[in-house]
């Protein structure tokens, strides 16, 4: 067997033919079995080699947690599904404002009362586990000592937002003019006057609703407020006579009622139908009935659907109550009565909201068929050379 091998090898030495055949057949399987093609591009020069850091990015769905006093935390998807949310720790007084399924690759938009706003990445967030605190946004962005979170938005490029201020200014300014690349301070998001403060930022939708202390509304379309950069003031939105905005709000037809909870304890749902469409920068329509022994005016005001949950907060304590449980009333009414403890707030109850891109459904590619490259072996070599 030795001395047969040794004569095919000679054979193939000593003849040029056979040599090409084995060269062929041995190169056919490296490119059957190395067929990726080529990821870098042979250039005689390269000037510039830029790299784009998301790809360094581990890609992964998370939640991201955003608390009322600013604590904010990234949860793996899988710890959530398997926790249940009513247990997440928070500190005595705190709840939670924001809850949103999103990617690695996205930014959360957090808002201050002085009119700034972070740009945070989210694989900058903290990973914690379900049972922990988290960090303060002053953790992650260095926050001045007397600024306090508002709200927050994940970052949609598309998507235009509608911030409103205490002293009723308003305006709309693109997300895509929020987009950022260096994120390690607070960046304007409306210039303040005076001792304005920023109350609310909202996804804009059709409808713009102001609702002020006094228990007056002004309900308008959103195309009267400009579309402005993120330095601009803005333009007044509902003209307040000693009073302050309590509540700014964008809205759509899917939504139906408008609650308002009054400093005394009260409570009423009016059905969002009901209330006038008017002009920009008018003081608006009342709200709440005038009484002469009683001064109501307005604690909280926020658009709901029948099947919400609403939690009012009485000292560091929560109670969670249907929406159906809250009286839909006329726009004179004063309310009917929720507790009669002290009322630190009333809000309603946040759900996790998915951001995820849906993917396509890819079609299958339809496999080439390929020509099958058998390794040459000594018999073959016999066979094709008549040894």
């Amino acid at each position: 067997d030795l001395q047969n091998k040794i004569n095919i090898w000679t054979q193939i030495l000593s003849n040029e033919d056979a040599l090409k055949h084995v060269m062929k057949t041995e190169l056919k399987l490296v490119k059957k079995e190395y067929a990726t093609p080529r990821k870098t591009e042979v250039k005689d020069e390269v000037t510039e080699i830029k790299i784009d850091m998301t790809e360094m990015i581990p890609k992964e769905n998370v939640v991201v947690i955003v608390t009322n006093e600013g604590y904010i935390k990234k949860v793996n998807l899988k710890s959530y599904n398997s926790s249940n949310i009513e247990e997440l720790p928070l500190k005595p007084g705190d709840y939670i404002t924001g809850l949103y399924e999103v990617n690695s690759l996205d930014n959360i938009l957090i808002f201050t009362d002085l009119g700034n706003y972070l740009f945070i990445p989210v694989h900058k967030i903290p990973e914690s586990k379900f049972k922990e605190l988290g960090k303060h946004v002053n953790n992650i962005v260095t926050l001045n000592t007397d600024e306090r979170v508002i709200g927050s938005l994940v970052y949609e490029k598309d998507k235009t937002i509608t911030l409103f201020t205490k002293n009723g200014m308003v305006k709309q300014t693109l997300e895509s003019d929020l987009e950022v690349s260096r994120t390690s301070k607070p960046l304007t998001a409306i210039k303040l006057k005076d001792d304005d403060e920023l109350i609310s930022a909202t996804i804009s939708k059709e409808n713009t609703l102001f609702v002020s202390h006094k228990g007056y509304y002004l309900n308008i379309k959103t195309n009267e407020i400009p579309i402005v950069g993120s330095k601009a003031s803005g333009v007044k939105g509902i003209n307040l006579k000693d009073d302050i905005l309590i509540s700014g709000i964008s809205y759509n037809e899917e939504d139906e009622y408008l609650n308002i909870i009054t400093d005394n304890k009260t409570a009423k749902r009016v059905k969002i139908t009901d209330l006038d469409i008017m002009g920009r920068a008018k003081r608006g329509n009342i709200l709440l009935k005038k009484t002469k022994t009683v001064t109501y005016t307005v604690k909280n005001a926020f658009v709901t659907n029948s099947k919400d949950q609403i939690i009012f907060k009485i000292d560091d304590d929560f109670k969670e109550i249907k929406n159906s449980d809250i009286p839909i009333m006329d726009i004179y009414s004063t309310g009917s009565g929720l507790t009669k403890k002290s009322l630190n707030d009333v809000f309603k109850k946040v759900y996790l909201v998915s951001y995820l891109k849906k993917e396509a459904k890819k079609e299958e590619p339809v496999e080439e068929k390929k020509e099958t490259i058998k390794e040459l072996t000594i018999d073959d070599f016999i066979d094709d050379f008549k040894i």
